[in-house]
């Protein structure tokens, strides 16, 4: 038996579709476990365990998950720079452009490593 893909506008067979269905549902699994291991790793077991959370405990938790979701959100606006600086140049160069932003999230993640971090954190 086959079933009708409009996307690619083909016949698969139900083996295929069981399949794919599958691998979806595994990597759903694998999404929800990094989930649960990022909400304990933020310092929320001891709310878990029975300890009270301080308002501070919980503004640091807060402050370390936007810092967490901004610096996504930054690799996230480079890989579209990246797109976009590629769909502008000739094709023989979308290596080189592709390089380019390679190394200047590599170059901008070590000077953050080195010298942002202490500016943005301080000692605490």
């Amino acid at each position: 038996m086959t079933v009708f893909d409009p996307l690619t506008k083909s016949r698969l067979s139900v083996a295929h579709v069981t399949q794919q269905t599958q691998k979806k549902s595994a990597f759903a699994k694998h999404l929800r476990l990094l989930g649960l291991l990022f909400f304990l790793g933020l310092g929320f077991t001891d709310s878990l365990f029975g300890n009270d959370l301080t308002a501070t405990d919980v503004q640091d938790n807060v402050n370390l998950l936007w810092t967490i979701i901004a610096a996504c959100l930054v690799f996230f606006m480079q890989a579209g720079f990246a797109l976009v600086e590629t769909g502008f140049t000739r094709a023989k160069n979308a290596v080189n452009i592709i390089m380019k932003n390679v190394m200047d999230v590599s170059a901008g993640g070590l000077v953050f490593f080195l010298v942002g971090f202490g500016l943005m954190f301080g000692t605490s």
